[in-house]
């Protein structure tokens, strides 16, 4: 059997130390890699070696990262070959910038080199896009009324009058018990970096352990982009599968990732990492993890005005 080609990393960057080293690192991961000191010279390995991703730094010479979004776009590249920003600038509203842009993900230096290789793993497995459906093919779906009965169960749940904490936590159990997830969590982002976990369905005093967000690509991709994640199990792919094996402690595989919001914005993500020997994750279980979310959304915005605090941190 022919082995499958190496995915291309093209590193835009004029430091000329952390090229190499980032270089140096993914090359040992499995990526082909390549590198570009200017502008010009990420033009044109961009149309002609046409590299599946591009780590751009921000303020490269000749050409920022935003500009290359442009120029892969004016080039109907853009669904072929995907940018990375690399910036020492973390503030949400330079992140949230990159990803109106076209972005795909925002990195933040300096970065962990082992991190950066999970982050391109993660960015390597395609994710679902599912669509709406009107209220004709609601009715027609042989699953709606099922749906129906179990978005009710979650509403009486999360009307009763019960510390948020219980409600929370018996939530994250009825999700992983319908959709046979692994683990379901509520995780609160405190910024790019840090992370609480707020409930979770396999430990009730799981509230309160921290996490290192640079390990965990999806929760920072829902938090800046704001919408529903689908990754569906990629160990069939010979290609992602021989860079998995080179890679330790990969925290992902099939899962669903769902925004979850209180005053206005998005601060937190309800997590569903399901069993990896399933191969395909249903437009029901899909929705059915968003109905959860929001209702997660409605308890903590109820939460947070009755008692004018935040209840993650107050919890933690």
């Amino acid at each position: 059997m022919r082995s499958p080609k190496p995915i291309k990393v093209l590193i835009a960057e004029d430091d000329g130390r952390l090229a190499h080293q980032t270089r140096k690192h993914l090359t040992s991961c499995g990526f082909e890699v390549r590198v570009a000191h200017s502008g010009s010279q990420a033009k044109s390995l961009i149309t002609d070696w046409q590299p599946r991703f591009v780590l751009a730094d921000l303020i490269l010479q000749e050409m920022n990262a935003f500009e290359m979004i442009e120029f892969i776009r004016s080039h109907h590249l853009e669904n072929s070959v995907q940018v990375l920003v690399l910036s020492g600038h973390s503030s949400t509203a330079n992140v949230q910038a990159a990803f109106k842009k076209g972005a795909m993900d925002y990195i933040v230096k300096p970065f962990d080199l082992n991190a950066l290789a999970h982050r391109l793993y993660f960015h390597c497995q395609e994710s679902k896009e599912v669509k709406d459906l009107t209220p004709a093919e609601m009715n027609q779906t042989s699953s709606g009324a099922q749906m129906l009965f179990l978005t009710d169960l979650l509403l009486r749940q999360a009307l009763q009058p019960q510390p948020l904490q219980n409600r929370l936590f018996n939530l994250c159990r009825m999700v992983s018990s319908k959709l046979d997830a692994v683990r379901c969590s509520i995780i609160h982002c405190l910024d790019q970096h840090r992370g609480l976990v707020v409930s979770s369905n396999d430990d009730f005093k799981a509230t309160g352990i921290e996490l290192k967000l640079e390990r965990y690509p999806e929760i920072l991709n829902v938090l800046n982009s704001q919408k529903v994640l689908v990754v569906e199990n990629l160990d069939s792919n010979q290609q992602l599968r021989g860079i998995k094996s080179l890679l330790e402690q990969i925290q992902f595989n099939s899962m669903i990732v769902c925004p979850v919001q209180w005053g206005g914005q998005v601060q937190a993500v309800l997590s569903l990492r399901m069993p990896e020997e399933q191969k395909h994750i249903s437009d029901d279980e899909v929705r059915f993890a968003e109905v959860v979310s929001h209702i997660v959304s409605l308890s903590l915005n109820s939460e947070y005005q009755s008692s004018n605090q935040n209840f993650w941190n107050s919890a933690a």
